[in-house]
């Protein structure tokens, strides 16, 4: 879900949520085809892009991009907002400035609907 020029980039926000350690998660939860989290199976319409994430597999590194499922990640994003928030500086000053308060923020609103 990429936004347009100017504006955020929800799976950039995405990419900012904690996942589960991801050694311990099974194949379809890595390849992004079951829940990072609860590992339900994701359809396109109810996937959630959690952004290019990097994984050790035996002596070297993957690239690999898990989705989670829209509720999973909606019980998830207020708590990365509100640490973000907290933290930037940016946010202090004026909230409608910050890219990634802003990315959170359409996020939560898109995994809501």
């Amino acid at each position: 879900m990429p936004g347009r020029a100017g504006e955020p980039n929800i799976v950039e926000a995405a990419a900012l949520l904690l996942l589960p350690d991801m050694a311990r998660m099974s194949d379809a939860q890595v390849r992004g085809a079951a829940c990072a989290w609860c590992a339900v199976i994701l359809a396109p319409a109810t996937a959630v892009d959690l952004g290019e994430r990097r994984m050790r597999l035996l002596d070297r590194h993957i690239t690999v991009r898990p989705r989670g499922c829209r509720t999973c990640v909606a019980e998830r994003v207020p708590a990365v907002l509100e640490n973000h928030v907290g933290m930037c500086e940016q946010c202090v000053d004026n909230v409608a400035d910050c890219e990634t308060g802003n990315g959170l923020r359409r996020l939560e609103l898109a995994v809501t609907r």
